[in-house]
C-alpha cells in the first residue's frame, strides 16, 4: 500500500493516472482505512459522489479520523447537505487540518452564492 502511495505521487494530483492507481489500490486493498479515504477523494475530485460514498462506508466511524471527517465534509456538501458538512468539516478543523478549513471557507462562500442566485431568481419572478 505504501509503495502504491509512493508512485501515485509521482503523478500529478488529480490526474487520471492519480485517479486510477487509488482506485486500483482500493481494490487490493479493500478494508484498508488509507485505501478508502484516498478513492473517496479521487471519486470527489470528479464529482463522483455516489462512489465517494461508498468508500467512505467501508471506513469505521468510530476511528474518528480527520481526513474522513474533511472527506464526510466535501461529500455532504456537493450533496447540498451543509449542516452535516459543516459539522464534518469543523471536526476536522479542530484537529488543525488545513485542507478542513479551507473546504470550510468554500462551503461558506458556495452557499452565500447559493443564496444570492435565489434572490436573484426571486427578484426576475417579481419583475415579471
Amino acid at each position: 500500500m505504501n509503495e502504491m502511495f509512493l508512485v501515485a505521487n509521482t503523478y500529478e494530483k488529480g490526474s487520471q493516472e492519480f485517479i486510477d492507481l487509488f482506485e486500483t489500490a482500493v481494490k487490493l486493498y479493500p478494508d484498508d482505512v488509507t485505501a478508502n479515504l484516498n478513492a473517496a477523494a479521487a471519486a470527489l475530485s470528479r464529482k463522483d459522489t455516489v462512489y465517494a460514498k461508498r468508500y467512505l462506508n467501508k471506513i469505521e466511524k468510530s476511528l474518528d479520523i480527520p481526513e474522513y471527517h474533511n472527506t464526510m465534509g466535501v461529500l455532504e456538501m456537493l450533496c447540498g447537505n451543509y449542516d452535516k458538512a459543516a459539522s464534518h468539516l469543523n471536526k476536522a478543523t479542530e484537529t488543525g487540518l488545513p485542507e478542513a478549513k479551507q473546504n470550510l471557507a468554500e462551503m461558506t462562500k458556495k452557499q452565500e452564492n447559493t443564496i444570492l442566485i435565489r434572490q436573484q431568481q426571486s427578484k426576475k419572478k417579481q419583475q415579471r
